[in-house]
């Protein structure tokens, strides 16, 4: 997997076309991309909704079913920029009460999951999930790989919350990764 660190807008419209119910996208935003090894977009997070005041970031992700790009490696980068860059105490993800294989994935990186009926209109109910710093640092994958601590190992410059995002970036055709795509 290669991680795309500088192409926000490509990513997050990537996301949002993969969710069925992001269909407004997103503003105000950071992402991540995760990259096969063709350079194709198999996954993507954005990271949205920030609000300094209280800690809180919103989270949404999207990604090809069977890609494999759910690994620890990922994981860390996914984990490690509201965490440990930006300060965040709590992470908020939205999702359908139907997606019951995304809520098992969730459980088991530590959120508290909350139904909450027709939240995603009268007949959707949605779940919120929430992960605070304390549940991350504490999940069974941080205590085996230490994604948590300050000084663990990173392969990529973190993204930085006071960074403006690169200017007229509309592709990844740009970026050595997606020579080819």
């Amino acid at each position: 997997m290669k991680y795309v660190y500088d192409s926000p807008d490509l990513v997050a419209a990537w996301v949002a076309e993969h969710i069925p119910h992001c269909e407004r996208g997103f503003t105000n935003y950071k992402a991540i991309g995760v990259l096969d090894d063709d350079g194709r977009i198999v996954a993507g997070m954005v990271y949205h909704n920030w609000e300094p005041e209280f800690g809180l970031i919103e989270i949404s992700t999207a990604a090809v079913p069977g890609s494999g790009w759910y690994t620890r490696e990922t994981m860390a980068r996914m984990y490690q920029y509201p965490f440990l860059d930006i300060g965040c105490q709590m992470i908020v993800l939205r999702l359908k009460a139907s997606d019951i294989g995304l809520q098992r994935m969730l459980a088991v990186t530590g959120y508290t999951l909350t139904r909450i009926a027709r939240f995603f209109g009268r007949g959707e109910d949605g779940v919120i999930a929430t992960l605070t710093y304390e549940d991350w640092a504490d999940n069974k994958f941080n205590r085996r790989f230490h994604h948590h601590e300050t000084n663990a190992p990173r392969k990529d410059p973190p993204i930085h919350a006071e960074r403006a995002m690169p200017p007229g970036r509309t592709s990844l055709a740009a970026s050595p990764h997606m020579r080819g795509h």
